[in-house]
């Protein structure tokens, strides 16, 4: 077994370092974000409110828009993981209740996505839930996924004046068309 050296020691706790320095600037923006458009968002203000120094903000992101990508990616698998075990269920209906009542339950997460132009990757949370899938398969997951982020979208740009239980309906009656396990 290798001996680790103090070069290591050091290597490793920059890694560490760049990590935490990370969470910092995404946990800063995601709060600033709250009460303030990204466009209207100073990088200056960011790295104050994350308490990092400037140089580290532009050494882990280099641009206001790389962070708020780096932050809707984060915020899209931890929602993604939640969808995960849910979406084997033979009662889909169920799952986009489900589906529909968290992400209104996170509209704040929404809010951050939506408002910071970042493109929401449908590959991402299908390479999560669907990891070995024929190709078919695969393209036939990115358009109904592709479907589903608009239909989010605009019940989200709409207030979210809809119920969950109403948006699930017109889900699985759209997407029924989709079901070849029926």
């Amino acid at each position: 077994m290798p001996v680790m050296t103090n070069k290591d020691n050091l290597r490793l706790s920059n890694e560490e370092s760049n990590q935490l320095t990370r969470e910092c600037l995404c946990t800063a923006l995601m709060k600033l974000m709250g009460d303030t458009p990204l466009d209207k968002i100073t990088i200056g203000e960011i790295v104050e409110c994350a308490g990092v120094s400037r140089m580290a903000f532009y050494r882990n992101y280099g641009t206001k828009q790389a962070l708020a990508d780096a932050l809707s990616l984060q915020i899209i698998q931890e929602l993604t993981r939640d969808f995960k075990e849910g979406f084997a269920t033979s009662d889909k209906k169920t799952w986009y209740v489900h589906f529909f009542e968290t992400m209104k339950s996170n509209e704040d997460y929404l809010k951050i996505i939506l408002s910071s132009n970042a493109h929401i990757d449908v590959r991402i949370v299908v390479d999560e839930i669907f990891p070995a899938v024929t190709n078919e398969e695969y393209y036939f997951y990115i358009g109904r996924g592709g479907a589903l982020i608009h239909i989010l979208t605009e019940w989200y740009r709409t207030g979210m004046k809809d119920s969950p239980e109403y948006m699930a309906t017109l889900c699985d009656r759209f997407f029924s068309v989709f079901r070849t396990d029926e």
